[in-house]
């Protein structure tokens, strides 16, 4: 019986409404224009919901191209062969790890005018790379958190205790291909190895180095630091074979 009385009332509203509003719009263009006081108030008001329905909103589209990516492409390579900058190509299509982009999906490029070729990255080289390979990026070899299932959730990388400011090195010359802030890891720097390989710091207090700069092993990227989600200091470090996460301790010095 409420249901009934609340329909009832709701079609009442909008019969008054619709009853009220051609004579409101009448007496509008009677007054504004006499001319128009020989047509129907009911008919002013059809004619203003065919004009309405004829309007369109018009979007203006962001210019660019949607770039497909291929299979041993990386987000820096793409960004460099577009001219874009990579935190420009990330907060457009809302990626939050530069190294999270499988081949097959479409990015879209903002400014490009056309769908460019992008050179592939140096294959993976799995037997030349042993342990001992890479330096430890910190003056610290006290793993807190390991590489693997920890507490119900995989981690691609180690947790290295380290006090506040610390000095961060590259564990190997390279590349440096990322260098900025990213969901949950604060401060990054990503440095591309040249030879399938690429490392990342997170949780940095300062990042030292800039996108494109050649660094040598052992040369100071950044500051320890806990930016991000990080309780307390401490440097996130990840090994990369490609596009996928290898332990670490595989590869460090004992």
């Amino acid at each position: 019986m409420i249901l009934v009385t609340r329909i009832y009332r709701t079609r009442l509203s909008f019969n008054k409404f619709y009853a009220f509003f051609p004579r409101c719009l009448g007496a509008c263009c009677c007054c504004r224009w006499p001319k128009f006081r020989r047509i129907s108030p009911y008919l002013l008001f059809l004619m203003l919901i065919v004009l309405m329905g004829g309007c369109t909103l018009q979007i203006a589209q962001p210019s660019g191209v949607y770039h497909k990516v291929k299979r041993g492409e990386y987000l820096w390579r793409i960004a460099r062969t577009y001219g874009v900058d990579m935190k420009t190509i990330m907060s457009a299509n809302h990626l939050s790890d530069p190294n999270k982009i499988r081949a097959g999906r479409y990015l879209f490029i903002p400014g490009a005018r056309t769908v460019l070729s992008v050179a592939k990255a140096s294959p993976s080289l799995p037997v030349s790379l042993k342990k001992g390979s890479f330096i430890w990026p910190v003056n610290s070899r006290r793993v807190t958190s390991s590489y693997g299932t920890s507490k119900g959730r995989q981690r691609k990388g180690i947790d290295i205790a380290a006090s506040q400011g610390s000095k961060i090195v590259s564990v190997q010359s390279g590349t440096v291909v990322y260098a900025g802030t990213l969901s949950g890891y604060g401060k990054v720097i990503i440095i591309n190895h040249n030879n399938g390989y690429s490392t990342v710091y997170a949780h940095n207090s300062r990042n030292l180095v800039k996108v494109n700069e050649q660094v040598r092993q052992g040369q100071v990227i950044g500051l320890v630091g806990s930016t991000g989600r990080s309780p307390e200091p401490h440097l996130y470090f990840e090994i990369r074979k490609g596009y996928k996460a290898v332990d670490p301790l595989k590869y460090l010095p004992k």
